[in-house]
């Protein structure tokens, strides 16, 4: 991964917290995001931490229970090798998994009977307004900026699609990082505040 946009990683439970919580568990973690699309092998995450192997595939089953990992089995190929097949052949073994991280950006959790009320009465409201295009036109306008921004472009995310989900990994945590930076900017602003004070809020 070339580019990374956020320290925390979003958790909806109390055993996901728990598997990112141990200092092994948010080792491993950060070492795949690190790896990114390329992933890395057992014995691989085993020396870069100096951990057991035993241990390694013990946290990343936690992991990919909580839904943080997805796998990839490496791929038989025809023909003679070229020099990059044969040093991935030494890298990760035929036989071997390679990790990939699939955090879940954008994930939330409601408390049961608040999302109930969300889904029955509020997504409704939601839906007819505007604001899917209102941050999607605010949004284009940050990337137009840092596309025309010297720091802007170099923290601009690389072209790496997850063969496991045919997604940008690296797109998408920047986006979930732009709306937690809108979202907040929103919470602080005097507008809300005056808001609020009309329903008895203070913020």
């Amino acid at each position: 991964m070339v580019q990374r946009y956020l320290d925390s990683i979003p958790v909806t439970s109390q055993n996901d917290a728990k598997v990112l919580g141990s200092s092994s568990g948010w080792e491993i973690l950060e070492e795949l995001r690190e790896a990114g699309i390329d992933g890395l092998t057992v014995n691989e995450i085993a020396d870069r931490l100096d951990l057991p192997s035993s241990t390694v595939y013990n946290i990343l089953r936690q992991l990919s229970a909580a839904g943080f990992l997805k796998t990839k089995r490496y791929k038989k190929k025809i023909g003679a090798p070229d020099k990059k097949r044969r040093d991935d052949e030494l890298r990760t073994g035929k036989k071997k998994r390679i990790y990939l991280e699939a955090i879940p950006w954008g994930w939330t959790s409601f408390e049961d009977e608040f999302r109930l009320f969300i889904e029955k009465r509020v997504n409704e409201i939601i839906d007819q307004s505007e604001i899917g295009q209102q941050c999607s036109d605010l949004i284009e306008r940050i990337l137009e900026k840092m596309k025309k921004d010297r720091d802007g472009k170099a923290m601009f995310p690389a072209k790496n699609v997850c063969p496991n989900c045919n997604m940008d990994h690296e797109a998408r945590e920047l986006l979930w990082a732009l709306l937690l930076a809108i979202s907040t900017r929103v919470l602080n602003s005097q507008e809300l505040e005056e808001k609020c004070k009309q329903h008895d809020l203070v913020i």
